[in-house]
């Protein structure tokens, strides 16, 4: 199974990103947009793992959980990866200690326990769009009209990647708080 670890998003947050895609959908040539029940921040995308390996998961998730407490992150900027077969576009979080450390003892433990972990560092954003071809400026003069609330950050959560249908789906399996 394809895994990665997130936090996820209140309904709040997610009516905004909602809308922030189907604004980037309407003036982009073409693209893959994200859904709004798969809005999430990755906190370590973990790849190809076995279930077998869901509780060495979970065990490291609780660990790295223990010294977090509750905090709020706040959407703020917008960019792009530029890529060959068209842009991913992005929100951007806000710099975030609390976020930073508890992203940053997860990996660590993680790698500790034999997952694969990226060794790029950690860019915190929530995309809206894959494959995109769209006029840059324009793009940014939009997304950046959006402003967002706080989003309390209470728990991360073990989720799924598939396709259901064809269509990419994220399936939370558990949720560890902090």
């Amino acid at each position: 199974m394809r895994a990665f670890v997130a936090i996820n998003f209140d309904d709040r947050i997610k009516d905004i990103l909602t809308a922030a895609s189907e604004e980037l959908k309407r003036i982009s040539k073409k693209g893959n947009f994200s859904r709004r029940v798969n809005y999430h921040l990755t906190l370590d995308f973990l790849g190809e793992i076995d279930k077998s390996q869901i509780m060495d998961v979970e065990s490291a998730m609780k660990e790295a959980c223990e010294a977090a407490l509750p905090f709020d992150i706040k959407i703020d900027g917008a960019g792009r990866f530029s890529k060959r077969g068209g842009d991913i576009y992005w929100f951007g979080i806000e710099q975030n200690q609390e976020l930073s450390k508890l992203q940053g003892d997860l990996t660590d433990i993680l790698a500790e326990k034999g997952f694969r972990t990226d060794e790029k560092a950690y860019r915190p954003h929530l995309t809206l769009g894959r494959q995109v071809r769209a006029d840059y400026d324009e793009v940014l003069k939009i997304l950046q009209s959006y402003s967002f609330p706080l989003q309390h950050v209470q728990e991360i959560a073990l989720m799924e990647s598939s396709r259901i249908d064809g269509r990419l789906t994220y399936t939370k399996l558990f949720g560890i708080a902090l």
